[in-house]
């Protein structure tokens, strides 16, 4: 089984007590994870996105004034 079947199975609620409690350690773990990363600004991929994102609105604010 893969991990996205059994995330499926999680989601619907269809795993045994002992896997549901393993999978939801692992969202936990994953949400730690992500939560440190944003954090520390090193996903180069987000710092882009939020500097075009900030240049939109710039460009936005000049033109509504």
């Amino acid at each position: 089984m893969t991990y996205r079947e059994l995330l499926e199975l999680y989601k619907r609620n269809e795993l045994e007590e002992g896997k549901k409690t393993e999978v939801a350690a692992e969202i936990e773990k994953q949400e730690a994870i992500s939560d440190y990363l944003y954090e520390k600004a090193e996903i180069p991929e987000l710092e882009e996105a939020l500097a075009v994102k900030d240049l939109l609105l710039d460009d936005a604010q000049r033109i509504l004034l």
